[in-house]
C-alpha cells in the first residue's frame, strides 16, 4: 500500500496525491486482472445487502483516503505526513479485512457490518 511506504519513501507523497478513487467496476474494467468480467458479474449478481455493506466499506476506505489526501496537500512537515499515513494505513487494513470478509463469505460478516460509514469509523475508533 502505497501509504506503508510514505515513511520510507517520501518521494511516493506526489503519487498519493496525485490518486483518484474509482468505483467496483470503474477499477476492474481499468485492470488486467484476466477474471475481471468476472467479479464484475459477481458483484453484480450479489445480494443487494452485501453489496451494500461493501459499497459501505469502500465509500469509508475512499473518505479516509481522501481526507489523508487533503491533510497532506497541506504543507506538512514530513514526520507528521509519515505518522498520519501510517495512521490511516492502519484503519485501512481493518477495513479491508472486513470487506475481505463480506467478499469470502466469512460467516456472519455482513450482519456485523455498520450500516453508515461514520458507523464503521466510530467501531474502528472503539479498538
Amino acid at each position: 500500500m502505497l501509504l506503508e511506504m510514505l515513511s520510507a519513501c517520501p518521494e511516493c507523497l506526489d503519487d498519493f496525491l496525485g490518486w483518484r478513487p474509482m468505483s467496483y467496476r470503474e477499477h476492474f474494467v481499468a485492470s488486467r486482472f484476466k477474471g475481471r468480467d468476472l467479479a464484475i458479474a459477481a458483484y453484480d449478481a450479489a445480494d443487494p445487502s452485501l453489496r451494500n455493506c461493501l459499497d459501505t466499506l469502500a465509500g469509508t476506505m475512499t473518505a479516509v483516503l481522501e481526507a489523508t489526501r487533503a491533510a497532506m496537500s497541506a504543507d506538512m512537515p514530513p514526520d507528521a505526513a509519515a505518522a498520519l499515513a501510517d495512521r490511516a494505513a492502519a484503519w485501512l487494513k481493518l477495513l479491508v479485512a472486513r470487506a475481505g470478509a463480506v467478499i469470502n463469505g466469512e460467516p456472519d460478516a455482513a450482519l456485523t457490518q455498520p450500516v453508515t460509514p461514520q458507523a464503521v469509523v466510530d467501531g474502528l475508533m472503539k479498538r
